[in-house]
């Protein structure tokens, strides 16, 4: 773990601004239980695309929440993750750079490694590559692994990031398979392929049209098809788990249309928008981005081949609880904030241009990003924390310290 305070007197993030102060307006704050709209970052806020960005912005954003999102694989607040895109022209590369609020475990290091020779597999333009090694002068010749098709490679992505969120997917199903986590101690709020149907049949009214009532009479399919698959994994022996597992999530996916527009299909079929923002909307959705993820990295992995043919993992250490003298609480560094102190303080000269994470940003992190300028993340929740905080480092340049990282 890194230090949080290792800057001295004359150098310090707090040398204009009343530590105690600020850190008691943020407890009064998080105490008046703000209850904010979440802040959606929209395309004409995007940054413009310059010369040397080598993938659209869209994307690399959308690269950076997918990784963040598979990464994020437990429940609890240390698993929160953040990410970035790095990609370089010579020779081409992609580099993500991950972070997390206690740190990136091994387990995810290991998946996505594994993810990683899987992408890159697919990159291949031809389906086997000869390399030829020299062994004390004699020549030998080995056999990479053969290129995956784009099917294939979305089928072995879909393995590994399964198995890596096993536990994640099972209690966004209130599985009985699911392992709860320690501080989770309330009843069951019962399976959520019933708990979806009951919803969705008591807000949806079909208008007299043949196409809606299709598309109506389809969706109550999908959901029954839904609904089936996880009474097959409950009914599934301990062996059979995950294969039961990729199931569900693969019967989630077309009830979401793409991974995403289950809001937009329930309101054309009469449901009002402003009901449509609740938890078991949010949890199919999430269930099918399993998916959706693994079909759009075999896509990008073709349309980008140069970039993918080599892909890299960096991950970031993450910072000890931060204590200041005269205060009660702890403090912590989001993960989202551990990827901008990490540019702000390294010699990287190409900054990615967006900070992807596994859940929407805090107010905090959402606020200090926007102030910054060079960064941009999908959406914020805006609730406060009151343990927040930036790490005071004892490296910032002077700039850093006068115009980049502490705005008022």
């Amino acid at each position: 773990m890194l230090l949080p305070n290792t800057a001295t007197p004359g150098r310090s993030v707090w040398d204009d601004v009343n530590r105690r102060a600020f850190e008691n307006h943020v407890v009064a704050l998080s105490q008046a239980k703000p209850v904010p709209d979440s802040r959606m970052h929209l395309e004409a806020n995007w940054p413009k695309q310059c010369n040397h960005d080598l993938l659209p912005f869209a994307i690399e954003r959308q690269l950076a929440d997918d990784f963040a999102f598979i990464a994020a694989y437990e429940y609890g607040v240390g698993y929160v993750t953040a990410a970035a895109i790095e990609t370089l022209s010579e020779p081409s590369s992609l580099t993500v750079r991950l972070a997390a609020n206690e740190g990136v475990g091994d387990g995810v290091k290991c998946a996505l490694d594994r993810l990683f020779r899987t992408l890159e597999r697919c990159a291949r333009k031809g389906k086997n590559t000869i390399f030829v090694s020299y062994r004390l002068l004699g020549a030998v010749v080995t056999d990479a692994p053969a290129g995956l098709s784009r099917e294939e490679c979305a089928q072995e992505a879909f393995d590994i990031i399964v198995e890596l969120n096993r536990n994640r997917i099972l209690g966004r199903l209130e599985s009985k398979w699911f392992r709860r986590p320690a501080y989770d101690s309330g009843p069951s709020r019962g399976p959520l392929t019933l708990r979806l149907k009951d919803f969705i049949i008591s807000r949806v009214s079909v208008r007299e049209s043949s196409h809606l009532l299709s598309d109506s009479a389809k969706l109550f399919a999908q959901l029954d098809a839904f609904h089936s698959s996880f009474l097959q994994l409950e009914a599934s022996t301990p062996s059979g788990v995950i294969s039961a597992m990729k199931h569900v999530v693969r019967e989630a996916f077309p009830i979401t249309v793409d991974g995403v527009s289950l809001p937009n299909r329930l309101g054309i079929l009469g449901c009002p928008i402003s009901a449509l923002d609740i938890r078991e909307i949010r949890e199919v959705n999430k269930l099918a981005n399993y998916w959706r993820i693994c079909r759009s990295l075999a896509a990008l992995c073709r349309s980008y081949r140069a970039l993918f043919s080599k892909l890299q993992l960096e991950t970031l250490q993450h910072y000890e609880p931060s204590w200041t003298p005269g205060m009660k609480q702890k403090r912590y560094v989001h993960a989202e904030v551990q990827v901008l102190v990490y540019y702000e303080t390294s010699s990287f000269s190409h900054w990615p241009r967006a900070i992807g994470a596994s859940k929407e940003a805090c107010f905090l992190c959402d606020a200090l990003i926007k102030a910054h300028g060079s960064f941009h993340v999908s959406k914020a929740h805006r609730q406060v924390f009151s343990q927040w905080t930036v790490p005071d480092r004892g490296d910032y340049s002077t700039a850093t310290l006068i115009n980049a990282l502490w705005r008022n």
